[in-house]
């Protein structure tokens, strides 16, 4: 039977190691994802009772936005690495020479239809990338489609297709602005055409009695005929 002074120091011990300050926030780390090295930062954890670390909340260098964060399991260490873990030189090389190495196996292990498949995605994804091409950017459409499997893995999605849409954005407003005002030149156009067959009609009736109220669709036709007829109305004039 545990003595209750015993149970109670315990108990204590783990109550501080529970919430005395977690010195693991903002330490950074590496893990094995899609079998290579990545590079994070611890920003959550969870701990049991004894205070072991359970699970930590990770944020990676490589893509930082909120929707990338992972919870990875701190039990197994295998693939997870800290700063004073890595060898040196390795943090560099880690995310290219494992992802290159892990790349050629993947694809040794490959049968030939798979390989075929793989070829034949791989080839869509590029020319989805060069299609999709933002103004300015960085890699020619030559460039793109010469990247491997690695340098594709590495692409930056994210601030290549937000260079896309603030392009996108950019064509569409010039195309709107470029609307509005070819808009305005027609309705000023239009406005000057209305007027212009109200003064040909306030001609007619002031030079010819005998002109009716007419729509201005009418107008230009019954002036046209006006004009054509007024020789032979001079004559008649002349000649009565």
């Amino acid at each position: 039977m545990k003595h209750p002074v015993s149970v109670s120091v315990c108990n204590y011990v783990c109550y501080l190691l529970v919430t005395a300050e977690d010195l693991m926030l903002g330490k950074c780390v590496e893990v094995i994802l899609d079998n290579r090295w990545r590079s994070a930062r611890i920003i959550q954890t969870d701990r049991d009772e004894q205070g072991n670390y359970k699970t930590y909340k990770l944020k990676f260098d490589q893509h930082p936005q909120d929707r990338f964060d992972k919870t990875w399991d701190a039990t197994k260490t295998d693939t997870i690495r800290f700063d004073s873990d890595i060898p040196n030189g390795a943090a560099a090389s880690s995310s290219t020479d494992t992802g290159s190495t892990s790349g050629e196996k993947q694809m040794n292990g490959l049968d030939s239809v798979t390989t075929e498949y793989y070829n034949n995605a791989f080839g869509k994804l590029k020319t989805c990338l060069r299609y999709f091409l933002p103004p300015n950017w960085r890699v020619s459409k030559d460039d793109i489609q010469k990247l491997n499997l690695d340098e594709i893995v590495d692409f930056p999605m994210d601030e290549f297709f937000d260079q896309y849409e603030k392009g996108l954005r950019c064509l569409v407003s010039t195309f709107k602005s470029k609307a509005d005002h070819q808009q305005a030149a027609a309705d000023q156009l239009k406005q000057e055409v209305h007027e212009t067959k109200q003064i040909i009609f306030d001609l007619l009736m002031l030079h010819d009695s005998g002109t009716p109220e007419m729509s201005f669709n009418d107008v230009v036709p019954y002036a046209r005929h006006y004009l054509q007829s007024l020789p032979k109305r001079n004559d008649e004039n002349a000649n009565p």
